[in-house]
């Protein structure tokens, strides 16, 4: 059974580790997204000590993790902190992909936010078919399209309230 978590200290490796598996796939796939090497533990290990990461486990194996804020100033400007959950770095390890680890993580942010007042659940991305078809998929609206750091980015979100 998947447990969703916010992560702890020691889970910072686990989950740069991960991090970099994925960036290394997706390279691989010939659509590049991240550079596996800007993911460091002391990074990961600092927004876990701010609680921004939430992961998926089956056991003791890493099957999924995201990067929770409340802000997002670069990606949604227009929008006010603290009404939402920005997500980032949705990542689920390809052991466990189709099994619904997106899902399920996606499911207990809703909770959480809604349990903290928030109304909606935000992220964007790159404009990739895979993307496109699964946050509508996981009840996520469109909002726009635009470039964000130079790159044409969609931006989803999902009410939850």
């Amino acid at each position: 059974m998947i447990q969703i978590r916010p992560a702890t200290a020691d889970e910072a490796a686990e989950i740069t580790n991960l991090l970099r598996q994925i960036a290394t796939w997706l390279q691989h796939k010939g659509e590049p997204l991240w550079n596996p090497e800007s993911f460091t533990t002391s990074l990961v290990q600092s927004g876990i000590e701010r609680g921004d990461w939430i992961l998926a486990k089956q056991g003791a194996i890493l099957a999924g993790i995201v990067l929770r804020q409340t802000e997002d100033p670069e990606g949604w400007p227009d929008r006010k902190p603290g009404d939402a959950f920005y997500l980032h770095k949705l990542c689920v390890s390809r052991a466990f992909a189709g099994q619904g680890v997106s899902r399920k993580l996606i499911e207990w942010l809703s909770q959480s936010a809604h349990s903290l007042g928030h109304g909606y659940l935000r992220l964007d991305c790159a404009p990739r078919p895979a993307l496109l078809n699964l946050y509508p998929s996981l009840g996520f609206k469109l909002v726009d399209q635009r470039l964000i750091g130079g790159h044409p980015t969609h931006r989803f979100e999902r009410k939850i309230r």
